[in-house]
């Protein structure tokens, strides 16, 4: 049995690692870097489907300017800030977008930049913890937090 299948003109690879029984996929991204997903599956052909499905799926989030690998609260900050520059580049952005600009990169993605995008901290708690980054968060800082 073949231990590496080419997918999709070599941007996608299925193969398997020494422990492991099910097929790994490792997709090339836009910016060259490869990205390594499970497939959750046994079957090659059951693989191969999904290899595709993934190449595609990270070309559809090309071209929607979404992260495509990572799921870190960074990435997707990081996201929103251009999309607000891109909105105050063309007049037609808010002007509380510089403010949540500042407050992305001085308070939130110093402190949540590594949590994973599901995670959804609740202010109150942060605060009565004493944590001197969060400490007194007001509405439009929870605002920002909202908006990405």
């Amino acid at each position: 049995m073949e231990n590496k299948v080419v997918v999709v003109d070599g941007k996608s690879v299925l193969y398997r690692r020494s422990r492991s029984s099910r097929w790994q996929c490792r997709i090339k991204l836009k910016d060259g870097t490869w990205h390594r997903v499970s497939t959750g599956t046994c079957d090659l052909e059951e693989a191969t489907d999904k290899a595709v499905e993934y190449y595609h799926n990270s070309r559809v989030k090309t071209q929607l300017k979404l992260p495509q690998a990572s799921r870190r609260f960074k990435s997707v900050a990081q996201l929103a800030i251009n999309q607000m520059n891109t909105a105050l580049e063309h007049n037609r952005g808010k002007k509380v977008f510089k403010d949540y600009i500042a407050a992305l990169n001085q308070y939130f993605i110093p402190y949540f930049g590594n949590y994973s995008i599901g995670f959804y901290p609740d202010f109150t708690d942060i605060t009565k913890q004493g944590d001197n980054a969060l400490l007194g968060v007001s509405s439009n800082e929870q605002k920002v937090f909202t908006r990405v």
